[in-house]
């Protein structure tokens, strides 16, 4: 009984309003002390019968019982209100980044990009074959046009380097690369102040592959871009969700989201 109580006021006292652990964790944990509290209920029921038919000793309680039974009543309720907290600011997220992906559907200039790249295939040499540096990808494997694009950002060649990754997506939509093509054309973007494509780019960068090796960076990086664009609800959103997907993505990203968080105004 003790044991029980314990666990019920623990997980209440611990369980902070953006929970890391996400809200089927705490529901999953709700229904397991449900199934205890029913456990009890029935315990105290048949210590009544018992209580009422003279059998039971000095020892037994039943208003000692029935009090630790109130108190884990109110418990459960106040876990299930801040699970169900969680599950509507959850809602909330996925509601604001569809409006944005919506939003930048109808806006991103997709003609203009192939134009740029139609451009690009245009300055190869019509002598030698031989692919210039304006991000055009040369004939390779998978793994050396992705090189060859990051090879163009690494020169701050930025215009040529979005056009390699945007043609490396367009080529490999399945490649495990994509993501990271994604939010390097994000960072791009987001280092020349086009906030709004720097949205678009770290939004389908992380809807790629929310657990791949650049989702953490291109979430925190989308609450930034949104934070630019006076977006602060949707902002704020994604500060808490990066900190609630990503609770180990290092005191660096920590530290950056939860100085963003509050350059923002986010409470």
């Amino acid at each position: 009984m003790k044991r029980l109580l314990l666990v019920v006021l623990v997980i209440a006292s611990t369980v902070p309003a953006g929970a890391q652990d996400g809200s089927a964790e705490l529901a999953q944990a709700l229904e397991s002390l449900r199934r205890d509290m029913s456990d009890l209920q029935a315990f105290i029921y048949n210590a009544g019968s018992l209580e009422d038919s003279g059998i039971t000793g000095a020892s037994f309680d039943g208003s000692k019982l029935h009090a630790d039974m109130q108190q884990i009543q109110e418990s459960l309720r106040q876990l299930a209100g801040r699970i169900d907290g969680l599950e509507f600011a959850q809602r909330q997220i996925r509601e604001q980044l569809a409006a944005l992906e919506a939003d930048v559907a109808a806006r991103t200039a997709t003609g203009a990009l192939t134009a740029e790249v139609d451009d690009g295939v245009q300055s190869q040499d019509p002598q030698t074959g031989d692919v210039a540096e304006t991000g055009v990808l040369p004939p390779g494997t998978e793994v050396e046009k992705y090189d060859h694009a990051f090879s163009l950002l690494r020169k701050a060649d930025y215009e040529a380097a979005e056009i390699a990754f945007s043609t490396f997506i367009g080529e490999h939509p399945e490649s495990e690369l994509v993501g990271n093509a994604w939010h390097w054309i994000g960072s791009m973007h987001l280092v020349r102040d086009r906030f709004h494509e720097a949205a678009v780019a770290f939004l389908k960068g992380y809807q790629h592959d929310p657990d791949g090796p650049k989702a953490a960076g291109s979430l925190l990086k989308l609450g930034t871009s949104l934070a630019h664009l006076g977006k602060k609800g949707e902002a704020c959103a994604t500060f808490r969700e990066f900190m609630e997907r990503f609770p180990d993505a290092g005191e660096a990203l920590l530290g950056q989201a939860r100085e963003e968080a509050a350059a923002t105004g986010c409470t």
